[in-house]
């Protein structure tokens, strides 16, 4: 077994530094996970499932730091495993000691997958019509290859019993044609399109959050060229905003063929969509500026984060949901990395970013007080629908400005001082001005 200086000098993530309240609590959740396991006559370690030891997992998955780059769901895998490798160690009275000894633990499962890093191929159905959209059969997000293929095409791919697997597991999925004259079950592909995206990473449950995340950024920018600046008078009922909805399944491949499916656990209606000539414009500017991960702290990466936050909101069918989570879209997309901003502040940058009429500038504060009592009763508005549709509004027109305004200023320090300056009246930015310019000579 490596010792722990020897990690030190490998090119692996390592934990980060704790603060001692959570030094203290991970030490603590070590303790009852260490007192609530168990050794089989073959080795083999378990944890007794209770309450307390969910609590613990889910206070060690928070509070112990890994590399940010390495996914969620492929964190918790490597956080559990250093648990069950952590409880074979040599125990000791020394707390400090315990700790170094599970950060070891952490550092070698994290060294381990490092090592297995490997291309996943993810495949993903969309209900759009890939003929509408053939300019844009082959794009990249974020650094990573997304396909459309032809359903011939998946031959290509290990996909022996799939439909068999989906239909034993989830045999109401709408990927499935349900035809009763057929002995095997048979994919709709009258709805769907089939999608592959590449993924390199360590394992397929880190691969399919990936590529979710990739394929929800393009939901994001098609349905934006739908629903954007769209105003509803009536809807018989809530349902989902969105036209081209999350993929009932996803399929993760390695090159040694291995396979796993995930499902989507939401109900939606699906039919295929078309994208029209006149969309195609600002999907294709859309596109152009995620083909990387945008700079750290880049307005580009600020507009990024909004757009899967809004494609979050398009997806909500339940009413009470889809009105909180676009007022996170809202005050995400005026806060400006700031973490609380007082109402005046978001009236004052909402001025900036969108010209509002006094009755615009009215109805704001009373989505202010009613989203207040929504929150703090539980009680929905009974003309919630009407309310919701207003505050999408303003927000829609919130999102264009800040895209009109991006390549302008394209570090959030300069949209952040656009607004702020854009708050102060003429006069003070000519004082301001005469100030900045007396530096700048001064120096020179």
């Amino acid at each position: 077994m490596l010792a722990f200086h020897d990690f030190c000098n490998v090119n692996v993530p390592l934990v980060l530094c704790l603060s001692s309240y959570k030094n203290k609590a991970i030490i603590k959740c070590l303790e009852y996970i260490n007192e609530n396991s168990t050794i089989s006559p073959d080795g083999t370690r378990s944890i007794s499932l209770t309450i307390l030891s969910e609590f613990a997992e889910e206070i060690l998955y928070e509070y112990v730091q890994i590399d940010k780059n390495i996914p969620e769901r492929t964190k918790r895998n490597v956080i559990l495993s250093a648990i069950f490798r952590w409880l074979k160690y040599k125990k000791t009275n020394n707390q400090l000691l315990q700790l170094n000894y599970f950060q070891r633990a952490v550092n070698a499962e994290v060294l381990r997958i490092s090592k297995n890093k490997r291309i996943f191929s993810v495949l993903m159905f969309l209900n759009v019509d890939t003929e509408s959209i053939s300019e844009f059969n082959e794009i990249e997000i974020l650094g990573d290859k997304l396909r459309f293929i032809s359903w011939q095409d998946l031959s290509r791919l290990n996909i022996k019993n799939l439909w068999s697997e989906v239909k034993f597991h989830k045999p109401e999925t709408p990927i499935l044609w349900i035809d009763r004259n057929e002995k095997e079950p048979l994919p709709n592909i009258i709805v769907f399109s089939p999608v592959v995206i590449e993924i390199n990473t360590y394992d397929s449950d880190g691969a399919v959050e990936l590529a979710v995340d990739r394929i929800d950024i393009l939901r994001g920018i098609l349905n934006i060229s739908y629903v954007l600046g769209r105003y509803t008078y009536f809807r018989s009922q809530p349902e989902a905003l969105s036209k081209i909805l999350p993929s009932p399944i996803y399929v993760s491949f390695d090159k040694e063929g291995n396979r796993n499916i995930f499902y989507t656990t939401e109900s939606f209606k699906y039919k295929q969509e078309k994208i029209t000539n006149e969309q195609k414009s600002s999907i294709q500017f859309l596109l152009s500026k995620i083909c990387e991960e945008p700079k750290p702290n880049s307005t580009w990466a600020y507009i990024l984060n909004i757009l899967r936050l809004y494609q979050k909101a398009l997806d909500t069918s339940i009413a009470e949901v889809s009105y909180l989570t676009m007022w996170q879209v809202l005050e995400n997309s005026i806060n400006l990395g700031e973490k609380s901003l007082k109402n005046r502040d978001i009236h004052a940058r909402i001025k900036v970013l969108v010209k509002l009429d006094p009755i615009s500038l009215e109805i704001l504060d009373i989505l202010f007080d009613k989203r207040n009592e929504f929150v703090h009763s539980g009680k929905y508005l009974q003309e919630g629908d009407r309310l919701f549709f207003i505050l999408k509004f303003i927000t829609d027109f919130v999102i264009r400005s800040l895209i009109s305004l991006a390549d302008k200023y394209p570090t959030l320090i300069e949209l952040k001082e656009y607004v702020a300056f854009h708050t102060l009246s003429n006069s003070d930015l000519e004082r301001k001005k005469l100030v900045i310019e007396k530096i700048i000579e001064k120096r020179k």
